[in-house]
């Protein structure tokens, strides 16, 4: 019986770990996949000063009823922003919040990328859509009307927030928590999830 034990505890074990990494193959293999769908898109709110005011901004997609907030994000201290997205279309708005109230309202500085201009990502490969530019999607805030008419212009009870993917310039020490083994085998077998 003594023998029997030990075989079994090491069968139970070979046949958990296999299991363990089946799993963390299954979830790399959703997140390369998930990888190759989602794209980034970039740029800079110019001329913002974090002392001054809040700066948000929003990102908007084209649905059936027409335009919704899809999420909003907050510009470190150059301006950069940047949203991870699928394929559709969009559209980028920011402004500056003067009042602290989460909306837009008349009078303080507000602007889009383009004129409004649509950001159109049909899929395809990274090559492929890198050529419709998702980068230097810069944004100059000017006193002005909210420049997508009939669209939200507050973030006040909307809860999806992005943080910024591009951090440029940003010193980092390595006892950040970024650096932490649990985020290293995050990154490791779930790239996305740790980009997010």
């Amino acid at each position: 019986m003594r023998t029997i034990f030990p075989l079994m505890t090491r069968v139970w074990l070979v046949y958990t770990m296999l299991l363990v990494v089946g799993c963390m193959f299954g979830d790399l293999k959703k997140e390369i996949q998930e990888e190759k769908t989602t794209y980034s898109l970039f740029g800079r709110a110019e001329g913002i000063s974090r002392t001054e005011s809040d700066v948000f901004v929003l990102l908007y997609s084209k649905k059936d009823n027409g335009l919704q907030l899809d999420r909003y994000t907050l510009p470190d201290d150059t301006g950069t922003y940047s949203f991870f997205i699928a394929p559709g279309t969009y559209w980028v708005v920011g402004f500056k919040d003067r009042n602290h109230n989460q909306r837009h309202d008349p009078g303080e500085p507000v602007g889009a990328w383009g004129r409004p201009d649509e950001i159109i990502v049909t899929g395809g490969t990274k090559t492929e859509v890198k050529k419709i530019a998702l980068d230097n999607l810069d944004i100059e805030l000017a006193p002005g009307p909210f420049p997508l008419a009939g669209a939200v212009a507050t973030v006040e009870d909307f809860t999806l927030m992005s943080s910024s993917l591009y951090k440029l310039g940003q010193v980092a020490s390595w006892s950040d928590p970024v650096f932490d083994d649990n985020h290293g085998s995050t990154g490791f077998w779930k790239p996305m999830t740790f980009l997010r």
